[in-house]
């Protein structure tokens, strides 16, 4: 009783055979190492995320601050752009020129 669904080595080693003449032939698409890892890894996407590069004249200084909860809590509240608001505010405050920014 033999019921053998696997297939042999003479039919993987045919297969194999196949798959090497046609690769050689271009008949299988090219696929680029992109390609390759996206197929395999969904976390890699195909189309890389594009970035904004340098700022060409920096105006602004990147600083770690820490603020009450209430405060941020409400500045985020007044929507998109609320840094620049906050940096408003503080120049306001501490009577500063927008014109002379920079030093």
């Amino acid at each position: 009783m033999t019921t053998s669904s696997s297939p042999n080595g003479d039919e993987i080693r045919a297969a194999f055979a196949d798959l090497m003449r046609r690769a050689r032939r271009s008949e299988t698409p090219e696929i680029t190492p992109r390609q390759s890892l996206t197929r395999h890894d969904p976390t890699i996407s195909a189309h890389p995320r594009r970035t904004r590069g340098p700022q060409k004249t920096p105006t602004k200084v990147q600083v770690s601050i820490r603020f009450d909860a209430d405060l941020v809590r409400a500045l985020r509240e007044t929507g998109k752009g609320w840094q620049g608001r906050a940096n408003d505010i503080l120049r306001n405050a501490l009577a500063l020129d927008k014109d002379a920014m920079g030093g």
